[in-house]
Protein backbone atom coordinates (compact mmCIF):
# COMPACT_ATOMS: atom_id res chain seq x y z
CA UNK A 1 0.00 0.00 0.00
CA UNK A 2 1.37 3.64 -1.09
CA UNK A 3 2.44 5.59 2.23
CA UNK A 4 0.05 8.12 1.12
CA UNK A 5 -3.17 5.70 0.39
CA UNK A 6 -2.40 4.50 3.71
CA UNK A 7 -2.13 7.91 5.18
CA UNK A 8 -5.76 8.71 3.96
CA UNK A 9 -7.58 5.13 5.17
CA UNK A 10 -5.74 5.75 8.58
CA UNK A 11 -7.32 9.56 8.67
CA UNK A 12 -10.40 7.58 7.58
CA UNK A 13 -10.63 5.45 10.38
CA UNK A 14 -9.62 7.63 13.29
CA UNK A 15 -12.76 10.11 11.56
CA UNK A 16 -14.93 7.22 11.98
CA UNK A 17 -13.93 6.67 15.55
CA UNK A 18 -14.60 9.97 16.30
CA UNK A 19 -17.51 9.62 14.70
CA UNK A 20 -18.63 6.06 16.47
CA UNK A 21 -17.63 7.89 20.21
CA UNK A 22 -20.13 10.66 20.01
CA UNK A 23 -22.92 8.45 18.65
CA UNK A 24 -22.02 5.83 22.12
CA UNK A 25 -21.62 8.43 24.40
CA UNK A 26 -25.19 9.27 23.45
CA UNK A 27 -26.70 5.84 24.30
CA UNK A 28 -24.20 5.92 27.41
CA UNK A 29 -25.80 9.38 28.41
CA UNK A 30 -28.84 6.79 29.61
CA UNK A 31 -26.45 4.92 31.52
CA UNK A 32 -25.86 5.36 35.20
CA UNK A 33 -22.78 3.44 35.28
CA UNK A 34 -20.98 0.58 33.03
CA UNK A 35 -23.24 -2.05 31.96
CA UNK A 36 -22.86 -5.19 33.62
CA UNK A 37 -22.08 -8.45 31.29
CA UNK A 38 -25.29 -10.31 29.77
CA UNK A 39 -25.40 -12.56 27.14
CA UNK A 40 -23.60 -15.62 25.68
CA UNK A 41 -20.12 -15.79 24.97
CA UNK A 42 -18.51 -15.89 21.29
CA UNK A 43 -18.05 -19.50 21.56
CA UNK A 44 -21.64 -20.03 23.22
CA UNK A 45 -23.03 -18.11 20.02
CA UNK A 46 -21.60 -20.69 18.05
CA UNK A 47 -23.26 -23.41 19.50
CA UNK A 48 -20.77 -24.43 22.36
CA UNK A 49 -22.12 -24.42 25.89
CA UNK A 50 -19.77 -24.40 28.92
CA UNK A 51 -21.31 -22.90 32.04
CA UNK A 52 -18.34 -22.74 34.13
CA UNK A 53 -16.75 -20.40 31.43
CA UNK A 54 -19.57 -18.56 30.92
CA UNK A 55 -19.89 -17.80 34.97
CA UNK A 56 -15.86 -17.07 35.01
CA UNK A 57 -16.12 -14.49 32.52
CA UNK A 58 -19.25 -13.06 33.50
CA UNK A 59 -17.59 -12.19 37.14
CA UNK A 60 -14.13 -10.74 35.58
CA UNK A 61 -16.24 -8.68 32.87
CA UNK A 62 -18.52 -7.34 35.80
CA UNK A 63 -15.40 -6.94 38.36
CA UNK A 64 -14.41 -4.60 35.48
CA UNK A 65 -17.35 -2.09 35.65
CA UNK A 66 -17.09 -1.01 38.94
CA UNK A 67 -13.98 1.12 39.07
CA UNK A 68 -13.11 1.24 35.50
CA UNK A 69 -11.18 4.03 36.10
CA UNK A 70 -8.55 2.07 37.53
CA UNK A 71 -8.43 -0.23 34.97
CA UNK A 72 -4.12 -0.77 34.37
CA UNK A 73 -3.35 -1.23 30.53
CA UNK A 74 -0.52 -3.52 31.67
CA UNK A 75 1.61 -7.38 31.44
CA UNK A 76 0.28 -8.03 35.23
CA UNK A 77 -3.49 -7.19 34.30
CA UNK A 78 -3.24 -9.21 31.07
CA UNK A 79 -2.25 -12.36 33.06
CA UNK A 80 -4.77 -11.86 35.91
CA UNK A 81 -7.10 -11.54 33.64
CA UNK A 82 -6.03 -14.71 31.51
CA UNK A 83 -5.51 -16.68 35.34
CA UNK A 84 -9.27 -15.32 35.99
CA UNK A 85 -11.34 -16.45 32.89
CA UNK A 86 -8.83 -19.66 32.37
CA UNK A 87 -10.17 -20.50 36.13
CA UNK A 88 -6.20 -21.11 36.99
CA UNK A 89 -4.64 -20.30 40.30
CA UNK A 90 -2.06 -18.19 37.77
CA UNK A 91 -1.17 -17.41 34.75
CA UNK A 92 2.11 -17.34 32.56
CA UNK A 93 3.57 -16.65 29.33
CA UNK A 94 3.65 -19.64 26.68
CA UNK A 95 7.01 -21.43 26.66
CA UNK A 96 5.62 -24.15 23.87
CA UNK A 97 5.67 -23.04 19.86
CA UNK A 98 1.61 -22.35 19.20
CA UNK A 99 0.22 -23.41 16.03
CA UNK A 100 -3.38 -21.85 15.17
CA UNK A 101 -5.60 -23.97 13.15
CA UNK A 102 -8.84 -23.01 10.95
CA UNK A 103 -10.00 -26.25 9.54
CA UNK A 104 -7.43 -27.42 7.18
CA UNK A 105 -5.03 -23.95 7.55
CA UNK A 106 -3.00 -23.68 9.93
CA UNK A 107 -0.58 -20.46 10.59
CA UNK A 108 2.27 -20.40 13.01
CA UNK A 109 2.82 -17.98 15.87
CA UNK A 110 6.06 -15.84 17.21
CA UNK A 111 8.43 -17.78 18.89
CA UNK A 112 7.38 -18.06 22.76
CA UNK A 113 10.87 -16.71 23.67
CA UNK A 114 9.70 -13.33 22.26
CA UNK A 115 6.27 -13.44 24.17
CA UNK A 116 7.21 -11.06 26.95
CA UNK A 117 8.95 -9.09 24.75
CA UNK A 118 6.55 -8.79 22.14
CA UNK A 119 3.36 -8.13 25.05
CA UNK A 120 5.66 -5.22 26.18
CA UNK A 121 6.12 -3.75 22.96
CA UNK A 122 2.24 -3.93 22.09
CA UNK A 123 0.80 -2.40 25.56
CA UNK A 124 3.72 0.28 25.46
CA UNK A 125 3.72 1.05 22.26
CA UNK A 126 3.02 5.21 21.52
CA UNK A 127 -0.76 6.04 20.11
CA UNK A 128 -2.70 9.40 19.92
CA UNK A 129 -5.48 7.08 18.42
CA UNK A 130 -9.22 6.69 19.50
CA UNK A 131 -10.12 4.77 22.37
CA UNK A 132 -12.12 2.45 19.93
CA UNK A 133 -9.00 2.42 17.45
CA UNK A 134 -6.26 1.24 20.02
CA UNK A 135 -8.46 -1.20 21.68
CA UNK A 136 -8.87 -2.95 18.22
CA UNK A 137 -5.15 -2.52 17.50
CA UNK A 138 -4.47 -3.76 20.90
CA UNK A 139 -7.05 -7.00 20.66
CA UNK A 140 -5.25 -7.97 17.26
CA UNK A 141 -1.39 -7.58 18.50
CA UNK A 142 -2.23 -10.10 21.30
CA UNK A 143 -4.10 -12.38 19.31
CA UNK A 144 -0.58 -12.27 16.86
CA UNK A 145 1.28 -12.85 19.80
CA UNK A 146 -0.95 -15.25 21.28
CA UNK A 147 0.94 -14.93 24.89
CA UNK A 148 -0.69 -18.15 26.40
CA UNK A 149 -1.07 -21.73 25.80
CA UNK A 150 -4.71 -21.65 26.08
CA UNK A 151 -7.33 -18.91 26.75
CA UNK A 152 -5.94 -16.79 24.17
CA UNK A 153 -9.14 -15.40 22.48
CA UNK A 154 -10.87 -14.72 25.66
CA UNK A 155 -8.38 -13.43 27.50
CA UNK A 156 -8.01 -10.90 24.83
CA UNK A 157 -11.34 -9.72 23.84
CA UNK A 158 -11.56 -8.95 28.03
CA UNK A 159 -8.33 -7.25 27.72
CA UNK A 160 -9.50 -4.94 24.79
CA UNK A 161 -12.93 -4.50 26.64
CA UNK A 162 -11.05 -3.19 30.44
CA UNK A 163 -9.48 -0.73 27.81
CA UNK A 164 -12.50 0.56 26.66
CA UNK A 165 -14.15 0.66 29.41
CA UNK A 166 -11.37 2.40 31.46
CA UNK A 167 -11.82 4.89 28.37
CA UNK A 168 -15.20 5.64 29.98
CA UNK A 169 -17.79 3.82 28.09
CA UNK A 170 -20.69 2.16 29.54
CA UNK A 171 -22.57 0.59 26.77
CA UNK A 172 -21.84 -3.37 26.29
CA UNK A 173 -22.78 -2.18 23.12
CA UNK A 174 -18.84 -0.89 22.65
CA UNK A 175 -17.33 -2.91 25.44
CA UNK A 176 -18.76 -6.04 25.00
CA UNK A 177 -15.64 -7.56 22.58
CA UNK A 178 -16.33 -10.83 23.08
CA UNK A 179 -20.00 -10.20 21.70
CA UNK A 180 -18.91 -8.00 18.57
CA UNK A 181 -19.00 -11.13 16.09
CA UNK A 182 -22.92 -12.36 17.45
CA UNK A 183 -24.39 -11.15 14.10
CA UNK A 184 -22.00 -13.79 12.71
CA UNK A 185 -19.47 -15.81 14.30
CA UNK A 186 -17.62 -17.02 11.73
CA UNK A 187 -16.52 -13.63 10.72
CA UNK A 188 -14.15 -13.17 13.48
CA UNK A 189 -12.18 -16.49 11.82
CA UNK A 190 -12.13 -14.51 8.54
CA UNK A 191 -10.82 -11.42 9.71
CA UNK A 192 -8.16 -13.06 11.52
CA UNK A 193 -7.93 -15.41 8.23
CA UNK A 194 -7.10 -12.52 5.90
CA UNK A 195 -4.69 -10.57 8.10
CA UNK A 196 -2.45 -13.93 8.33
CA UNK A 197 -2.22 -14.37 4.56
CA UNK A 198 -1.64 -10.66 4.00
CA UNK A 199 0.32 -9.90 7.15
CA UNK A 200 0.59 -6.71 8.04
CA UNK A 201 -1.21 -5.07 4.95
CA UNK A 202 -4.15 -6.42 6.27
CA UNK A 203 -4.29 -4.60 9.61
CA UNK A 204 -5.85 -1.17 8.77
CA UNK A 205 -8.41 -4.03 7.55
CA UNK A 206 -8.90 -5.56 10.81
CA UNK A 207 -9.49 -2.43 12.38
CA UNK A 208 -11.70 -0.89 10.47
CA UNK A 209 -14.22 -3.92 10.25
CA UNK A 210 -13.98 -3.70 14.39
CA UNK A 211 -15.57 -0.60 13.58
CA UNK A 212 -17.94 -1.43 11.53
CA UNK A 213 -19.16 -3.95 13.40
CA UNK A 214 -19.52 -1.61 16.26
CA UNK A 215 -21.26 1.13 14.58
CA UNK A 216 -23.74 -1.72 13.36
CA UNK A 217 -24.65 -2.39 17.06
CA UNK A 218 -25.08 1.40 17.72
CA UNK A 219 -26.59 2.63 14.99
CA UNK A 220 -29.72 -0.04 15.20
CA UNK A 221 -30.02 0.99 19.08
CA UNK A 222 -29.79 4.31 18.09
CA UNK A 223 -32.40 4.86 16.00
CA UNK A 224 -34.63 2.56 17.75
CA UNK A 225 -34.16 4.56 21.10
CA UNK A 226 -34.42 8.16 18.96
CA UNK A 227 -37.76 6.55 17.20
CA UNK A 228 -39.37 5.50 20.63
CA UNK A 229 -38.22 8.94 22.59
CA UNK A 230 -40.27 10.59 19.66
CA UNK A 231 -43.05 7.85 19.78
CA UNK A 232 -43.22 8.82 23.88
CA UNK A 233 -43.13 12.54 23.15
CA UNK A 234 -46.72 11.77 20.79
CA UNK A 235 -48.44 9.51 22.85
CA UNK A 236 -47.34 10.55 26.70
CA UNK A 237 -50.56 13.13 26.38
CA UNK A 238 -53.31 10.60 25.68
CA UNK A 239 -54.31 7.85 27.04
CA UNK A 240 -51.59 5.50 25.58
CA UNK A 241 -49.13 7.03 27.58
CA UNK A 242 -48.88 3.84 29.71
CA UNK A 243 -48.13 1.80 26.19
CA UNK A 244 -45.62 4.01 25.43
CA UNK A 245 -43.65 3.76 28.30
CA UNK A 246 -43.40 0.44 28.42
CA UNK A 247 -42.11 0.54 24.33
CA UNK A 248 -39.36 3.27 25.67
CA UNK A 249 -38.38 1.03 28.68
CA UNK A 250 -37.73 -1.74 26.11
CA UNK A 251 -35.75 -0.28 23.92
CA UNK A 252 -33.52 1.71 26.26
CA UNK A 253 -32.81 -2.11 27.65
CA UNK A 254 -30.87 -2.88 24.62
CA UNK A 255 -28.38 -0.39 25.23
CA UNK A 256 -27.07 -2.34 27.95
CA UNK A 257 -27.82 -5.31 25.59
CA UNK A 258 -29.78 -6.92 27.94
CA UNK A 259 -32.45 -9.34 26.68
CA UNK A 260 -35.99 -8.14 26.32
CA UNK A 261 -38.58 -10.36 26.87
Amino acid sequence: MEPTSRAFRERAIVELAESLDRCAHVIDDELAAPAQWRGPLRREIRGRRYAHEHRQYQRCFNELTREPESIEITSSQLRRLHAQVTASSSSSWRTTSAIVRQGERTWSMPAASRVPDLVEAALSAPSNAPPLVRASQLHLDLLIIHPFSDGNGRATRLFASSLLLRAGYRSTLVTAVEQHNADDPSEYYRRFATLCDNGEFATLGWIESSLRIIQRRLQVVACRLENSARCHELLAPSSDAAAASWWFERLRAEIDNSPVD
